[in-house]
């Protein structure tokens, strides 16, 4: 399952088995940004007809911007089906989601990067005049998603695939209480030396073959390398 994530032999075999709501919690700097990259990457390669939308903060992606595998070619015809979104705030985010219904065509994937950096913690304590009013914010937001997700396969007839990142600032997601609801599976990044750990967190399906799957890789300001999958 976390093949997805990088490049490589069943990359393209696995993306299919994420769930429709799948959250990617970590530290800062820990290649989560580059994960989506490869994700979307091999997306897209997997079928001519697949496209990803990728919705991020312009100025996030062009201060650090991410790396994928050495074997990927940064020029491939590929990256013409990852379509960036560039949102400046979470009601853009809901904007689209909203609308998600109107789209012409449905994306095979769409991914949120960073999803709580989206969210302004004073402007969102003004609009819902709560001291948490953020959080409400960040319901609602996913509250949105799931709708589409589910007018996307239910009606549409698509099975379409929703990645939120988010980072965090110790073990485990920040909102875990929140986010349990809306997340079928929850994928954590941790640090370990100069290398990182991607692993199953939480995986409501109960698949007992998730359970302890992990994989080690490294971020250089290159290449993203996969170190171990187990």
């Amino acid at each position: 399952m976390l093949h997805c994530f990088f490049s490589g032999e069943g990359a393209n075999a696995v993306a299919e088995s994420l769930p429709s709501c799948t959250l990617l919690s970590g530290p800062s700097r820990s290649g989560k940004t580059s994960l989506l990259f490869q994700l979307a990457y091999n997306t897209c390669g997997k079928s001519d007809t697949a496209t990803v939308v990728f919705i991020c903060k312009r100025q996030n992606v062009e201060r650090k911007p991410p790396v994928l595998s050495e074997d990927v070619d940064a020029d491939s015809e590929v990256f013409g089906r990852v379509q960036m979104k560039y949102v400046k705030g979470d009601d853009e985010v809901r904007r689209y989601f909203a609308a998600f219904h109107l789209h012409e065509k449905i994306p095979t994937t769409v991914i949120i990067d960073d999803l709580v950096d989206l969210f302004d913690e004073l402007e969102s304590r003004e609009c819902y005049r709560q001291a948490r009013g953020w959080e409400i914010g960040i319901v609602r937001t996913l509250a949105l998603c799931r709708d589409a997700m589910n007018y996307a396969s239910q009606i549409a007839g698509v099975d379409c695939k929703l990645i939120i990142s988010d980072t965090n600032i110790n073990q485990g997601p920040r909102l875990l209480y929140i986010y349990q609801r809306w997340f079928t599976l929850i994928l954590t990044v941790e640090s370990i030396g100069s290398s990182f750990v991607l692993k199953v967190f939480q995986d409501s399906r109960c698949i007992p073959a998730c359970k302890g799957i992990l994989a080690q890789y490294t971020v250089s300001q290159q290449f993203l390398r996969l170190e171990m999958l187990r």
